[in-house]
């Protein structure tokens, strides 16, 4: 029989999490941290630990693989994420550990599968409940993020819409009268990454939902992995609208 222990979280993480999410939206940036946290993974000896990672946009979830294990610290950090002790660790480039909380912005109970550990965030539960704990048998570090299609608690409180399949399409005329930017602006950004966007015939097309994005949390990523951001950038959005 499969035993699943809980873990404590005092602090009031909805509240924490809304704050840090202020600094943390956008799809670009989920890609990032993401990315970034493959890259923070070391092994038992501070070596390099994952060399790849791989994104695997389903209709349940986004899955998120690499080949490194946690460590006993990673755990410690993921389940005390408000102290933000990545950042004590030398050669890593996610700061202060929080990047993990941009996940949110898609589900609102994300999981953890690495070293023998599946971990359940339930940040709307008893603060002795808030992290479920089973173990089992794995062989890399894979995160799965189920997509937060519905309105419920979660959603409420950190301000954030649920994910929507079937987003209308709109023209960019029709997105340049919401949003108050030309056409012509509204395609540089889309060919830029910046905006999602596609292209039908010979006329580019958005969504609502994505310009309302756009206007408040646009930005652009470092360059360090923007190739690989916009891919998966490209992949999601895809998916999602």
């Amino acid at each position: 029989m499969v035993e699943t222990k809980t873990r404590r979280q005092t602090v009031n993480i909805l509240g924490f999490l809304r704050g840090q999410l202020n600094g943390l939206q956008g799809v670009p940036t989920l890609c990032y941290e993401l990315i970034q946290n493959a890259d923070d993974v070391k092994d038992e000896n501070g070596n390099p630990g994952a060399s790849r990672i791989t994104f695997d946009v389903c209709d349940d979830a986004l899955y998120v693989y690499n080949d490194g294990i946690f460590r006993e610290i990673d755990f410690e950090r993921m389940e005390k994420v408000s102290w933000g002790n990545k950042r004590e660790e030398e050669g890593t480039t996610g700061a202060f550990g929080l990047g993990f909380i941009s996940a949110y912005q898609i589900t609102d109970s994300p999981e953890i599968f690495s070293s023998g550990r599946h971990w359940q965030f339930v940040p709307n539960g008893h603060e002795d409940e808030r992290i479920r704990e089973t173990l089992m048998d794995t062989e890399e570090t894979k995160f799965r993020l189920p997509w937060a299609f519905e309105e419920l608690e979660v959603r409420r409180e950190l301000g954030i819409l649920p994910i929507k399949k079937d987003a209308d399409l709109i023209s960019l005329h029709e997105a340049s009268r919401q949003c108050g930017l030309t056409q012509p602006h509204l395609a540089l950004l889309i060919r830029g990454g910046e905006l999602w966007g596609k292209k039908i015939g010979r006329d580019w097309v958005t969504t609502r939902q994505a310009v309302n994005q756009y206007q408040k949390f646009g930005h652009k990523p470092g360059s360090k992995i923007k190739k690989l951001i916009d891919l998966y950038f490209k992949i999601y959005c895809n998916y999602i609208f």
